[in-house]
């Protein structure tokens, strides 16, 4: 992970990871035909079509010029890539504070995504156990692969979780990743790698996810899931208004925000029922 300022996180003391199919490599397109992909950071599908990462991470890219990878390795030959048709950074994001960003997939991931934590949620995670999840270098310095590793959050900072190596920490190429919490016995993300202490040795910082669902991510998942939803007849049309609330230069049919907002949330509702379920089977 980069040192607090740069802005560029690896999960060394992790292992290859086979489980987390949801947590995703943002790579740039190959300039040439057969070049290699390389990670540059990592992403979490949070919907069937929308990945959160980090502000950082596409701060300086446009939609055309990077795609998601599914799968363990990017470099497999069964590695599924996917184009990015948009990506909307927090419109707050100055480094490092609100180090947030959502991309939308230009086809349906068919994997099932993992849920967000509830809000207010940070304050309870501190001293507990976290799982990072991404496809930086790893201990031999070999980047690409996903892993996965234990790691302890030791501080709750106003937009931040300080976390400590346990035997796991993010770096370069994790940037974007997530923290995972567990909650009733299912995973939830809880922070977004943002940055760290040089070595990757001793602490990871990653961007509060609990006080930013209702400001920017909630809104922002339903304004990109609204290109794929059916019309809603529980929102009636009504004119325009500015789209203020989640900082956007745009004008929006309350109707639509109606819409793109149910959406969201019934999304996020059908992941908790599952795990409900999946619980009451045990």
């Amino acid at each position: 992970m980069a040192q607090e300022g740069e802005l560029a996180p690896l999960i060394v003391g992790g292992a290859p990871d086979a489980h987390h199919d949801a947590v995703v490599a943002l790579a740039a397109l190959p300039v040439e035909y057969g070049e290699r992909p390389q990670a540059m950071c990592t992403a979490t599908l949070i919907a069937p079509r929308v990945a959160l990462t980090a502000a950082h991470c596409v701060a300086h890219v446009d939609a055309d010029g990077v795609e998601v990878v599914l799968g363990g390795d990017v470099s497999a030959p069964d590695a599924r890539h996917i184009r990015i048709t948009e990506i909307v950074r927090h419109p707050k994001w100055d480094s490092p504070s609100h180090d947030l960003a959502l991309v939308q997939l230009g086809d349906d991931a068919g994997i099932t995504p993992i849920a967000l934590i509830d809000a207010p949620g940070a304050a309870s995670l501190q001293g507990q156990a976290v799982t990072l999840v991404g496809y930086g270098r790893d201990d031999r310095g070999q980047g690409g692969v996903r892993h996965a590793g234990t790691a302890r959050v030791v501080e709750t900072l106003e937009k931040h979780i300080r976390i400590r190596r346990e035997p796991a920490l993010s770096c370069a190429g994790d940037s974007g990743g997530p923290a995972l919490a567990i909650a009733d016995g299912h995973a939830q993300v809880a922070g977004v790698a943002s940055y760290g202490d040089p070595s990757c040795a001793e602490f990871a910082t990653y961007a509060r996810l609990d006080i930013e669902l209702a400001e920017f991510v909630l809104p922002v998942l339903a304004q990109l899931q609204s290109a794929h939803a059916p019309p809603s007849a529980g929102c009636a049309s009504t004119p325009h208004v500015p789209a203020a609330s989640i900082g956007l230069a745009l004008t929006i049919p309350l109707a639509l925000l109606c819409r793109r907002f149910t959406r969201a949330v019934s999304t996020y509702e059908t992941t908790r029922a599952r795990q409900r379920a999946s619980r009451r089977r045990r």
